[in-house]
């Protein structure tokens, strides 16, 4: 799910040229924003040329892209123009191999068929990039899968008065992960990376985490989940409800780097810590089981809060992850929360009114794929062992009946008051919800 945001250009007009600058620059199909990721040393870029909706019958003569070291167009940092190509082409491939973890930029100018004089159109707007790791740079700096606990943690330290240029983190998990650096949670997907046959490939996100990284300790944090991983599945076995913890597993590579070239980084290994966070239980599909008795607000900004204990590495699925020889970067549009929805109508289900536990149904009008959010009144407090049940339900028949409910996050409250609880490695498709 993803929002797209249309931005028309300008056009100038003459009697002699239509002049368009190209727009929506693409890298490997990803649009602008945060620095787009290639999964090859020769990324495809691709442009759009806009024009009015009265002109027609305009065709692309000739383009001219440009490559750059960095995420500005000098003329010190070019390093590969394609010169002018006569092509009506508007996807191309870059034709000098790019070497991999840096970054570039490129723009494209074009020449279009309303252009008497053949002139080129000004330049586009620069779009940055990335390019992506390969199985050598992953093996080289000996990051290891690693897990037992659905909160790990591991730690680094940037010199005082180091100038930090830029940050780059570079991870995956099985089942799924949510990752938070200094106690702010990096990106904003949801259930990432995107399911996929794990021994032939696994997905890998990278984010530009410059502002989060400051000098002194660092702290970074994650949180697993199984997701879909490990039911079903005969390397985790899972056997029981809750199953081995060998399920989930982090992959994790930080690289910051200074103004005057020098490096530092974090990867995932034995010197991390975890210990069992309050999500307890959960399946993509049948639920989540959240025990807030277990959160520890400061998990990831305090190193002294939490008792904790060293993880373990995980053999990942399939041989040939061991060279990490199956993982490639997403490029996927991720899992996002795009829209808040309130309820129509709250009322109590009608076949057990009355009952001292009667369940509540919660009407949201609409049906969607998503999650509730749940948080107390302001005043109220719920205490320690609490237990409140959501299930979804896509169908709320004229009865006020609703269809079999399924996927079931159960909050199993401390004393909170006024504080969220929203499941994290699970979704309903639900048109309301049923609440007791």
């Amino acid at each position: 799910m993803f929002k797209l945001t249309c931005c028309l250009s300008i056009l100038f007009a003459s009697s002699a040229r239509l002049f368009s600058d190209p727009s929506f620059l693409r890298t490997e199909q990803q649009p602008a924003g945060s620095r787009a990721l290639a999964c090859s040393s020769n990324p495809r870029l691709s442009w759009v040329n806009p024009l009015p909706n009265d002109v027609q019958n305009v065709t692309q003569l000739k383009y001219s892209v440009e490559v750059y070291t960095g995420a500005v167009a000098q003329p010190s940092s070019l390093v590969w123009a394609s010169g002018a190509v006569t092509s009506d082409k508007q996807t191309i491939v870059v034709g000098s191999a790019l070497p991999p973890e840096s970054t570039y930029c490129w723009r494209v100018q074009v020449v279009l068929s309303t252009s008497s004089s053949g002139e080129f159109s000004p330049w586009s707007d620069v779009l940055p990039f990335r390019t992506a790791l390969n199985s050598s740079t992953w093996q080289s700096r000996n990051a290891s899968w690693i897990g037992g606990f659905n909160q790990i943690r591991g730690t680094m330290t940037v010199p005082q008065g180091a100038q930090i240029q830029e940050a780059f983190v570079t991870v995956t998990g099985v089942g799924a992960y949510y990752l938070y650096i200094n106690g702010e949670r990096v990106g904003d997907h949801i259930m990432s990376p995107a399911q996929t046959v794990y021994p032939k490939r696994i997905l890998y996100e990278v984010f530009d985490v410059t502002r989060l990284i400051r000098p002194g300790p660092n702290l970074v944090g994650a949180m697993l989940g199984n997701v879909k991983w490990g039911y079903d599945d005969l390397w985790c076995n899972m056997t029981t409800a809750n199953g081995p913890k060998g399920c989930q597993a982090l992959l994790l590579q930080l690289v910051v780097t200074q103004t005057d070239g020098r490096k530092w980084g974090l990867v995932s290994n034995e010197q991390w810590e975890g210990r069992q966070g309050p999500v307890v239980w959960d399946h993509l599909f049948h639920g989540e089981t959240f025990d807030a008795r277990l959160v520890e607000p400061e998990w990831t900004t305090n190193l002294a809060a939490g008792v904790w204990s060293p993880v373990v590495q995980i053999k990942p699925p399939g041989t040939g992850l061991a060279s990490f020889e199956n993982l490639f970067p997403s490029l996927l549009p991720p899992i996002r929360v795009t829209r808040d929805y309130s309820p129509i109508r709250i009322f109590p289900q009608q076949s057990v009114e009355g009952a001292a536990d009667a369940p509540w149904i919660v009407d949201f009008g609409q049906n969607m794929a998503g999650f509730v959010t749940l948080k107390l009144k302001a005043g109220q407090v719920a205490k320690a062992g609490t237990v409140i049940t959501i299930e979804h339900a896509e169908i709320l028949f004229a009865n006020d009946a609703l269809q079999n409910t399924y996927c079931k996050p159960n909050p199993n409250l401390k004393d909170l008051r006024h504080e969220p609880c929203y499941p994290h490695q699970t979704y309903g498709n639900g048109h309301e919800i049923a609440d007791r």
